[in-house]
């Protein structure tokens, strides 16, 4: 089985989207508190109250996060702090969104929250409106240590000392990154059905119509050994074919199983790629004529070149979904 937790490192995409996925400790209503509770989220990041819409006004404290006192370049960030935010939607306890102030717009947070198990997938999403190449690696830095800390919180830890952290995630992600503005390129494919929703979310599950779309000889030249599924959050699936007398095992998890709406899971070939640098996710809408489904797939931007033949790729396996419903 292929390991199911996702890398800790943040996701910065070409237009400044900035992801983050931790897996931590459950339930999800214990989570969900400490993301919109403000007396537990301040063990973490900041206090404010954001169990509702509207006008919230959050509180960084971080020296009490850990004890240690800010370096000379974050002087200001040795006493507390107070900013207005926007909270715009709460869904306990799957999603929260709210606004984050930035030095020439406003960005967006959204917390998304999936049980896996006893579990949960936190999936973090902070979207600039204007990229700033030195505001995006901050924020990568702070996010990626703040959700640490959110990791300590919830299993009851020592918090890890915030600063000091802080300044080595930093420096890994710049080094990484070398020269380049991103490390992550996505594609987006859309098609409409004339079958209900419930009939093409099912198709995706389906051993048997996974033969007839995704891979096996209805699909291209190649031999199908096996269509292995487990589909349910977490779960397993491996589709195993034989092409050119090479062997091909597309294998991967599934993240979230939300029948007929969304659907997402990683995505990698056995001994080529690691599936948890790759991500799909399917959002179904149900129309008056069928339904409206759009994928988009993730990945690391060492495979930017195979964008394109990505895009081709998922175009003819949606033709031929909807060819075998």
């Amino acid at each position: 089985m292929n390991d199911f937790v996702p890398r800790p490192e943040g996701k910065l995409f070409e237009n400044g989207t900035l992801v983050f996925e931790r897996l931590l400790p459950g339930p999800i209503e214990r989570v969900w508190r400490y993301v919109a509770e403000g007396d537990l989220r301040k063990k973490w990041i900041m206090a404010g109250d954001m169990t509702r819409t509207g006008t919230a006004t959050m509180t960084f404290d971080h020296t009490s996060l850990s004890g240690e006192v800010a370096p000379d370049r974050f002087a200001a960030m040795r006493q507390p702090v107070s900013f207005d935010v926007e909270v715009l939607e709460v869904d306990p306890p799957h999603r929260l969104t709210f606004t984050w102030p930035e030095e020439a717009s406003t960005g967006i947070v959204t917390i998304e929250l999936s049980p896996i198990g006893d579990k949960v997938l936190l999936r973090l999403t902070h979207r600039h409106p204007d990229f700033d190449r030195a505001a995006a690696f901050n924020h990568m830095g702070g996010w990626h240590t703040h959700l640490g800390l959110l990791e300590d919180a919830l299993s009851s830890a020592r918090p890890r000392p915030f600063w000091t952290y802080f300044a080595g995630v930093e420096a890994d992600y710049l080094k990484a990154f070398g020269d380049k503005d991103f490390n992550t390129v996505a594609v987006s494919v859309e098609k409409t059905f004339k079958a209900s929703a419930n009939t093409v979310f099912a198709a995706w599950l389906d051993p048997a119509l996974i033969a007839n779309f995704i891979v096996g000889p209805d699909v291209r030249d190649e031999r199908l050994i096996h269509v292995q599924t487990d589909p349910v959050a977490g779960g397993a699936f491996s589709f195993k074919v034989e092409r050119n007398g090479e062997i091909i095992d597309h294998i991967g998890h599934y993240y979230e199983v939300v029948a007929p709406t969304r659907l997402s899971f990683s995505w990698g070939i056995a001994g080529v790629s690691d599936p948890r640098d790759s991500r799909v996710s399917i959002d179904i809408v149900a129309t008056s004529e069928g339904c409206q489904l759009t994928l988009t797939h993730d990945m690391a931007a060492q495979w930017a070149d195979y964008a394109e033949r990505t895009q081709q790729g998922w175009t003819f396996m949606l033709e031929k979904l909807g060819e075998a419903i």
